[in-house]
């Protein structure tokens, strides 16, 4: 995540030479998400796209929907592009709507999100393990086996995690879940290191 002062420059900078693309998926977990989001460039008038998803804080990934944020013309070029809110069904939007409105449902998800983080970086760390600074709901942190020998162990344990090779180093993307989730992660990776 860039700083929000670098960020607000670069869109200062290049906003007027060309459309500037932020993607706020995971602003909800920022430490300040509204001194943090770029919303102030599109309500300045600048031509800042923001794009922000209903998939992480609200839950809602299998329904696939989420929003933009700009200009009106930028949204009418957008438009083009897309099938519109058909693609949405009613049950789905009004779900949306609602969850935004929801602030008391938000704060516990966030409050819940936190802590089960917290319990998953003190595992890695009381493992030796290193990881990624994560303003999102999910950890990156490089591990001392191979990708594929990681996540055999832990299915095998009935976990799944993801795992990528970059930079000669393979790594694990574990999304946060619920405490008991995680600390079905923490016995089953405790099992697959030792």
């Amino acid at each position: 995540m860039l700083p929000s002062p670098k960020l607000s420059a670069f869109c200062d900078a290049v906003s007027s030479k060309t459309t500037v693309l932020i993607d706020e998926a995971y602003i909800d977990y920022t430490p300040s998400p509204t001194t943090d989001s770029m919303i102030n460039h599109v309500r300045n008038g600048q031509n800042v796209l923001i794009l922000r998803t209903l998939s992480k804080l609200h839950g809602f990934a299998g329904l696939r929907i989420g929003y933009a944020l700009a200009q009106p013309n930028t949204l009418r070029e957008l438009r083009r592009y897309c099938s519109g809110g058909f693609a949405i069904s009613a049950t789905s939007a009004a779900a949306a709507v609602a969850s935004l409105n929801d602030k008391a449902f938000q704060a516990m998800v966030l409050k819940n999100t936190i802590a089960s983080k917290k319990h998953l970086l003190d595992t890695l760390t009381s493992l030796n393990y290193a990881y990624l600074p994560s303003s999102a709901n999910f950890v990156l942190f490089p591990i001392k086996m191979t990708g594929q020998t990681l996540l055999q162990k832990m299915m095998d344990e009935g976990v799944s995690v993801r795992s990528w090779f970059f930079e000669g180093q393979h790594w694990c993307r574990v999304s946060i879940g619920t405490m008991d989730q995680m600390k079905v992660f923490r016995e089953a990776f405790i099992k697959s290191v030792s």
